[in-house]
């Protein structure tokens, strides 16, 4: 990691992670992840000039559905869980601007940073309760 991504991104993790139902979420900023059970996660960080933000989240204990699971067989190890591995790779593709889907084709992304056409992400992944979720920062490098 660069040592000024590195830097941002875990100033920015200390800024607090708020998870609730889509009825009564109210933030109308910020980065926003939605959970297959309803719920909007909301990271609010502060900014940096030239740099975005993105946060991506899962539910944990929910199954990995079938075919994602067939095409990424054994090409997510370096992660902690499929769950991590995907966080990672949709904050990738958030910040760097590719659809999930092209991204995913490739399968999971390597180590933070990566580099998506011309912008570098630095990401981190760790649990939050019941929730893997991947906090990313990315700035233009080209």
């Amino acid at each position: 990691m660069t040592d000024l991504a590195d830097a941002r991104l875990l100033e920015a993790m200390r800024s607090p992670l708020v998870v609730e139902p889509a009825a009564s979420h109210t933030c109308t900023g910020g980065a926003h992840s939605r959970l297959a059970d309803g719920r909007i996660v909301c990271w609010s960080p502060p900014a940096h000039e030239g740099q975005t933000r993105a946060v991506d989240a899962e539910i944990a204990a929910q199954p990995v559905p079938t075919h994602l699971r067939r095409r990424w067989r054994g090409l997510w190890d370096a992660h902690d869980s499929f769950w991590s591995a995907w966080c990672a790779t949709e904050i990738c593709a958030k910040l760097g601007e590719v659809p999930i889907i092209v991204l995913a084709a490739r399968g999971p992304v390597g180590a933070s940073p990566v580099t998506i056409d011309g912008r570098e992400v630095t990401y981190a992944v760790r649990q939050e309760g019941d929730l893997v979720v991947a906090y990313g920062v990315s700035t233009t490098t080209s």
